[in-house]
């Protein structure tokens, strides 16, 4: 079941995005110590909560979160290539690796989808950095384009 972040989710949320960083190989900050870093992860992801125009998402099964996934409004006089329109920029998609091929993923960039369509966006942004070509393949999957160094759907 996906749905918005609570302050009761974020502590569970830590972990997720540890992993995340862990896989992209980056510390946050990158002049902490890890206990530091945690403390630091989870006063943002609080304080993210309550900024307008960014959503966050959980996807929770069996009892406990599994997936996280957060995206936020680019205004479009800060966009290079839709200069033209605000787009919802999908930020991060994180899930464990042992639930990861049971179509969760596909379920999560669904439900984000259509939010931003919900909202009224024509199209949603994300970066896939160089180094995850599959990752890129993944999104291509899924309906994303490449645009520059971006990838973009239409919704």
């Amino acid at each position: 079941m996906i749905r918005e972040i609570q302050t009761q989710d974020i502590k569970e949320v830590l972990p997720l995005l540890e992993l995340m960083y862990n896989i992209h190989q980056v510390k946050l900050p990158f002049f902490m110590p890890p206990l530091e870093s945690v403390s630091i992860l989870e006063e943002g992801l609080t304080k993210m909560m309550a900024l307008e125009g960014f959503y966050q998402f959980v996807y929770r099964s069996e009892g406990k979160i599994i997936g996280y996934m957060d995206m936020s409004i680019h205004a479009p006089h800060m966009d290079l290539l839709f200069p033209s329109e605000a787009s919802m920029i999908f930020d991060t998609l994180i899930l464990y690796p042992e639930y990861r091929g049971q179509n969760i993923a596909e379920e999560m960039i669904d439900f984000a989808k259509q939010h931003a369509k919900n909202l009224g966006f024509k199209t949603m942004q994300l970066h896939v950095l160089e180094a995850f070509p599959k990752l890129h393949h993944y999104y291509q999957k899924h309906g994303f384009k490449d645009i520059s160094n971006y990838m973009t759907c239409d919704l």
